[in-house]
């Protein structure tokens, strides 16, 4: 699982992606961000890549 900043657009080829809000520790406001549920270690790889500039947090 991957976690994006959501910029509105979607990753060609992803199983799953989705716009969830995530939140920080405390009581920091919420922010959107895209889900992202990869099946393969080449759809890993691509979703790595488009994570952007940004950047993206790795669970899983």
């Amino acid at each position: 699982m991957a976690i994006c900043p959501f910029d509105g657009d979607t990753v060609a080829g992803m199983p799953s992606s989705v716009s969830v809000p995530v939140t920080g520790w405390g009581r920091t406001a919420p922010t959107a961000a895209r889900l992202i549920r990869p099946r393969t270690y080449e759809e890993a790889a691509a979703a790595v890549l488009a994570c952007g500039a940004r950047g993206g947090i790795a669970r899983g």
